[in-house]
């Protein structure tokens, strides 16, 4: 097994990439200029306006970002809106009505408040429960499936409204360590597909019954030619966002009126 000499992640990690014992996401780091945010930026907006020059449809929102309610995602919201000036629609993939916290409620209802206009999807809680079961059992993961959905929803909603332009945090394969998300450039999330908590086992654990098979459709990504078709494209916002980190995320939220768990 290896070690990164940097961070001590192993090899162990899906489709990690190591040289001279050095990790993908802490090469990465070494090599990121926090001088150069503000030529990363106009190259950003530079791709956001050619993207919305594709835009096959009509929409009244320029991109989706995908949220949770959380730190993370309350300030990626925010980002889009105000520092990049485009109209967002805030897309949730939540927990089924009995697993939804009172705080994370709350937290979706902040976003709100604050003048986002969010869709929440809500997988079928039946299919739900049986997919957590049936994604420990068979990959001693009971998040597998509601992972799925998260990565999923987002795309295909976007596609349905006609709009072709998405958001995403950090970067999968550099900040994060997935090499086999890795795209053309730092922004280029459009491998995101074969990230891992998507690849792995594949999809066919998931066939439950045929007569129920409309209920699937959270948990499979849009395929890829329906994907081309559509001309979307997926940015991240880590490579650009020069204060990117746990703490001012955090805190940036909490000002704006996130719910903190107690403690």
């Amino acid at each position: 097994m290896i070690y990164c000499k940097k961070c001590l992640t192993t090899n162990l990690r899906p489709n990690s990439d190591f040289e001279d014992g050095v990790c993908i996401a802490c090469r990465y780091s070494a090599e990121d200029d926090l001088s150069n945010y503000e030529v990363k930026l106009k190259i950003l907006r530079q791709k956001i306006k050619s993207s919305l020059k594709r835009k096959k449809r009509k929409s009244a929102y320029d991109c989706v970002v995908g949220v949770s309610g959380g730190k993370d995602s309350t300030r990626q919201a925010h980002w889009v809106r105000d520092r990049l000036g485009l109209r967002p629609l805030l897309i949730c993939a939540a927990y089924p009505p009995k697993q939804m916290s009172e705080i994370g409620a709350k937290n979706l209802s902040n976003l709100i408040s604050m003048g986002f206009d969010l869709l929440t999807v809500t997988p079928a809680p039946e299919t739900a429960r049986k997919l957590t079961l049936k994604s420990f059992r068979e990959f001693g993961n009971v998040s597998k499936s509601t992972e799925l959905s998260l990565f999923s929803t987002v795309p295909r909603i976007s596609i349905e409204l006609g709009i072709n332009l998405i958001f995403w945090g950090e970067n999968t394969a550099l900040q994060v360590g997935d090499a086999a998300v890795l795209g053309e450039d730092e922004f280029d999330g459009n491998k995101l597909y074969k990230l891992n908590t998507l690849n792995e086992g594949g999809y066919s654990w998931l066939n439950l019954t045929k007569k129920f098979d409309y209920k699937l459709n959270h948990y499979f990504y849009p395929d890829q030619v329906v994907y081309k078709r559509s001309k979307l494209d997926i940015f991240f916002l880590g490579p650009v966002w020069d204060d990117w980190s746990l703490f001012q995320n955090a805190t940036y939220a909490s000002l704006q009126g996130l719910n903190l768990r107690p403690g």
